[in-house]
């Protein structure tokens, strides 16, 4: 628990550094190498041969330098769509238990990694890009920005609230309360209360701190989006979940070290690259899908 806390601690004063103190292009190098990183970790995780994980690594890297040049606001709409489209079926089949995340997993997990990191990496970076208002502005993402313009780091500051506080009310709550399992052929951690708590705890605080604090009204949308979005977080916890038990993992902080499988009497060597998360993916499980809700909600 302490070294989760301190790691999310130092992870929190870096992202809200870098934007609050950087231009936006900066910002948006960040997000690049970690969406980069991510899916690597994603290629050494699912046991990828070298000429696979260098060809589909040089493949998102080519894919996302092409966005950046030829982005607009018909293919933010349409990414978004198919974002969330996606999203919708991964939660419908955790929900109904048809195994149909387990199958596109085992069958073209690479292909799934793509998609999945390359969507989240440009829905984010398209915030600035999605209002039909700027359609003619929208070339470069946040690359092409010097400042941010009407306050949009705080929209990103909003979704990294929102999402850590979905996280870590469902991990407390979970570890205190919890004793119904969720999903337990997925996760047997998570609990029906962590994720109540999850939809719950957040809820209520943003209510209160916008209507209280920032005198911002939230509306009936509002609040439905902001419930989307927690639950969401589960999702992207669980589909990342449904990865590694595909591969033996417990968390991909393991990925440059195969030896570091379930065996079968259950022991596990683990060396996190993120003392307390595990690794990238299991620190950007639950923005995968909550990104497109968010961009969705606030800005098309």
């Amino acid at each position: 628990m302490h070294k989760r806390i301190k790691t999310a601690l130092i992870l929190a004063s870096f992202f809200l550094v870098a934007l609050l103190l950087s231009p936006p292009y900066i910002f948006a190098a960040i997000i690049s190498v970690i969406s980069l990183l991510a899916y690597y970790e994603w290629l050494t995780l699912i046991r990828a041969t070298w000429y696979v994980r260098n060809y589909f690594f040089g493949m998102l890297f080519f894919l996302m330098v092409v966005l950046v040049f030829y982005s607009n606001h018909n293919m933010t709409a349409t990414i978004n769509s198919m974002h969330i489209i996606f999203w919708l079926i991964i939660s419908l089949d955790i929900i109904l238990g048809s195994n149909l995340t387990k199958r596109l997993l085992q069958k073209i997990p690479v292909l799934v990694g793509l998609f999945v990191i390359l969507f989240s990496w440009y829905s984010l970076l398209s915030f600035n890009a999605s209002s039909s208002t700027i359609v003619n502005d929208s070339q470069g993402l946040l690359f092409s920005k010097t400042s941010f313009e009407d306050s949009l780091n705080y929209y990103f500051i909003l979704l990294f609230v929102l999402v850590s506080l979905a996280d870590t009310s469902a991990y407390i709550c979970g570890k205190k309360i919890g004793s119904i399992p969720l999903v337990k052929t997925i996760s047997p951690n998570k609990t029906l209360e962590g994720f109540l708590s999850s939809l719950l705890i957040p809820s209520v605080i943003i209510y209160f701190s916008f209507s209280h604090l920032f005198n911002i009204p939230i509306l009936a949308v509002d609040f439905l989006f902001i419930l989307l979005c927690c639950a969401s977080c589960t999702t992207g916890d669980l589909f990342i979940s449904i990865l590694k038990r595909n591969n033996q993992v417990k968390d991909s902080g393991e990925l440059f070290r195969f030896d570091n499988v379930i065996s079968g009497d259950g022991d596990i060597s683990t060396t996190e690259l993120l003392p307390g998360h595990g690794g990238i993916l299991d620190r950007i499980d639950s923005y995968l899908p909550a990104i497109p809700i968010f961009q969705f909600w606030l800005f098309l």
